[in-house]
């Protein structure tokens, strides 16, 4: 199944304009994801970031502030936290 999009070393943004909401791993292949979220934030799109790491104070403020699915997690809470987080959505 290909979701249209493909890492790389220059930042790279879908070109899709509307996502129901995004569950967004903090690592990408050893790349940070923070880039992306900062798109998303600037299209308005709502996001979870999941992460094995902790919240640190080096993290921009939009990340620390993300809602977070900490690793490993269960089935139910994944699904706490995507209707916690996208029920928002309009």
């Amino acid at each position: 199944m290909s979701l249209g999009f493909r890492l790389s070393k220059r930042p790279w943004y879908p070109s899709v304009s509307v996502f129901s909401g995004v569950l967004l791993d903090m690592n990408l292949h050893g790349m940070s994801s923070i880039l992306v979220a900062q798109e998303l934030v600037r299209r308005s799109v709502l996001f979870v970031l999941v992460t094995g790491y902790g919240a640190r104070d080096s993290d921009p403020p939009l990340v620390q502030s993300a809602p977070r699915l900490q690793k490993p997690f269960t089935y139910d809470e994944l699904m706490r936290v995507v209707r916690e987080t996208f029920a928002q959505r309009p």
